[in-house]
């Protein structure tokens, strides 16, 4: 009540921040065009409406894909992972990777892990599965 009560004496307000893009020098030329370009100024006079369109998003797409196992205290990995998964380049990973991270863990602990997987559907694929079900047959 303290606080509130300052505030208001004070005569301050509340505001919300405004989430603004991340510019990146390249940009300067579509942020020149921006400023430039009014919409609301700008017409284009036909007799049919043409649609015509003004691109006004300049993000760029980005992405990581990434695996990483947790045993205990200790982080497996992690593996960056081809940009495009698919179930053969996800079982290449369990094929060549995983063994090796197996290889640290000692024997007391193996037969306790819990290998977890969403629901993605490279990690249903079926030679996923298949390949799964072979090297773990009573899980």
């Amino acid at each position: 009540m303290t606080v509130q009560r300052i505030l208001q004496e004070e005569k301050l307000h509340a505001f919300h921040y405004t989430r603004v893009q991340h510019l990146q020098p390249e940009d300067y030329r579509e942020r020149r065009t921006f400023c430039i370009f009014n919409s609301h100024n700008m017409h284009l006079w036909s007799d049919e409406n043409p649609t015509a369109t003004r691109p006004r998003s300049f993000q760029i797409r980005w992405k990581r894909n990434l695996w990483a196992g947790i045993m205990g205290t200790e982080i497996l990995g992690p593996v960056v992972l081809p940009d495009i998964l698919n179930g053969e380049r996800y079982l290449e990973l369990l094929r060549e990777n995983l063994p090796k991270f197996l290889e640290e863990v000692p024997l007391l602990y193996r037969n306790k892990i819990v290998f977890q997987q969403d629901g993605a559907g490279l990690h249903n694929a079926r030679i996923v599965t298949n390949y799964l079900n072979e090297q773990f047959p009573r899980c």
